[in-house]
């Protein structure tokens, strides 16, 4: 006879129903969500150091760069321990468009 196992499920993951689009539809989504995040982070960063000197830990860039960091691994942390609410990649990914033109704008305009 056949046997019947149950759905395991992990927190952060959905269970295993034998499709793959799912998994990795469900996976990609998150990943390209922090993009924007790594580009924030990277010309906050490059302006920092280039252009301000790493002079103080209290300057703007410095600052971003922090809160950039801080939001992406909140973001992270939330989702591991399935407790991101309904929405909310939608939000986080507005907020690190958001951060990645002002980081660009900082970068190339200011």
């Amino acid at each position: 006879m056949d046997e019947i196992r149950p759905l395991v499920s992990y927190p952060g993951r959905r269970p295993n129903l034998g499709g793959v689009s799912g998994r990795i539809a469900s996976h990609m989504s998150h990943t390209f969500i922090l993009a924007p995040f790594v580009f924030a982070f990277l010309c906050f960063i490059l302006r920092f150091y280039a252009r301000e000197n790493a002079a103080s830990m209290a300057n703007p860039s410095f600052l971003l760069a922090a809160a950039t960091v801080i939001i992406a691994v909140a973001f992270l942390s939330l989702g591991v321990l399935s407790l991101l609410p309904p929405y909310s990649s939608i939000v986080v990914g507005v907020i690190g468009l958001g951060l990645a033109i002002v980081g660009g704008v900082r970068m190339f305009l200011i």
